[in-house]
């Protein structure tokens, strides 16, 4: 899940997303076959996400073309769904938003410095608290994020990342 600050969005980050996204293929390997799900399935969790209330596709969404994929494995674009933070945040939409398929497949929010506790609240509703990323410099927001969640692994700074897209 990307939690990303308003002034990002702005900014272009979703856009520059996007186009790395892009240039993810079979042919050199940046993107390949899914073991855990498979393409119905992925393709059944975005239908889920896209009820939701606001969501839409960012970019991706489809299943791979010209490939030789058993149809038992997964074979999708990279593809990241936006969900308002407000609807994810209800009981009815959270698990759904939280569930992890190991794919290229993403959920994305976007907040504003005044929902910084409700990204602190989703961050400690997650069930697994594996990996996260606080990808900031500024020492105040790290502290406030740190201080407050909990996750297996966690990396800091301007040039903190964990696995994904």
């Amino acid at each position: 899940m990307l939690f990303c600050h308003e002034n990002w969005v702005k900014a272009g980050l979703l856009d520059k997303i996007k186009a790395n996204a892009s240039k993810r293929n079979l042919q050199d390997g940046t993107n390949g076959p899914v073991l855990t799900h498979t393409t119905e399935e992925i393709h059944a969790h975005k239908q889920r996400l896209l009820r939701i209330p606001g969501a839409r596709v960012l970019f991706g969404g489809h299943g791979l073309t010209e490939h030789n994929i058993p149809d038992e494995y997964g074979a999708v674009e990279p593809t990241a769904v936006f969900v308002p933070l407000e609807e994810m945040m209800k009981k009815e939409h959270f698990d759904s938003c939280t569930t992890e398929i190991f794919a290229p497949f993403q959920v994305v929010t976007e907040y504003r410095d005044d929902q910084i506790d409700l990204v602190v609240e989703a961050c400690e509703r997650m069930s697994h608290h594996l990996t996260a990323a606080v990808v900031s410099n500024c020492v105040k927001f790290q502290h406030r994020i740190l201080s407050n969640t909990v996750n297996g692994t966690t990396y800091v700074g301007v040039r903190a990342r964990t696995t994904g897209m």
